[in-house]
């Protein structure tokens, strides 16, 4: 294994244990899509706990012509 790929680099801690970290293996669309999936489930809930303010918001928004 190259030497960036072990040791300290890879997320281990100082006692030589912990995950493996590869840059290389990284999919930023993968990350992208968790990170939608992620802010579509907050906004879903914030209109759950507050629909008033929410469609007070979509006015704005309309009003602003966005």
């Amino acid at each position: 294994m190259p030497a960036a790929m072990n040791g300290l680099a890879n997320g281990a801690d100082s006692s030589g244990e912990g995950i493996p970290f590869y840059p290389s293996v990284l999919d930023p669309a993968r990350i992208e899509g968790r990170l939608e999936k992620s802010l579509t489930r907050k906004v879903c809930k914030l209109v759950d706990d507050f629909p008033d303010r929410a469609l007070d918001v979509i006015r704005v928004w309309m009003a602003e012509g966005r």
